[in-house]
């Protein structure tokens, strides 16, 4: 198999293509709600970044679910598996990074504080926020739409 067939092969596979056009649309439509007045809470760069309207992770969890539903069937293994893996990139992007985010906040407040006593020179962690449920629910949506979208033009 030559380097063409196999890339031709990856683009082909609607499993990796439709929930990877769900996540690039979905961070392109953050650019969308930051100019129309969405309250980001990161002030830089942020398109690539965690966090924000409309959750990526859940767009990209749930266009996986969608596609791999409609070409093996919801009764499939896989599809069970996909689903439940949906779950858990769900759940990690409301709670599991929005604790370790306020962990990294008062770690940050310690390092800024013990520096002030002692010459110590730490590097601050970087905060990753985790999604409101509003951004949780309009990445799943999203997700939906552009799977069912694309599965309908590429029949």
């Amino acid at each position: 198999m030559s380097i063409i067939d196999f890339l031709q092969d990856i683009f082909a596979n609607k499993v990796i293509v439709f929930p990877f056009i769900a996540y690039l649309t979905a961070q392109f439509l953050k650019l969308i709600f930051r100019f129309l007045g969405y309250p980001f809470r990161k002030e830089y760069p942020f398109i690539f970044d965690s966090g924000g309207m409309p959750s990526a992770h859940a767009a990209i969890a749930a266009a996986f679910v969608i596609v791999i539903g409609y070409l093996e069937g919801v009764g499939s293994v896989i599809f069970a598996l996909s689903a439940i893996f949906a779950v858990v990139i769900i759940y990690d992007a409301i709670y599991v990074r929005g604790r370790a985010d306020k962990q990294a906040i008062v770690l940050n407040k310690i390092v800024e504080l013990t520096s002030q006593f002692k010459k110590v020179s730490l590097n601050k962690l970087k905060t990753q926020e985790g999604h409101t449920y509003l951004e949780v629910i309009a990445g799943i949506i999203w997700g939906i739409i552009i799977s069912t979208l694309l599965i309908l033009l590429y029949q």
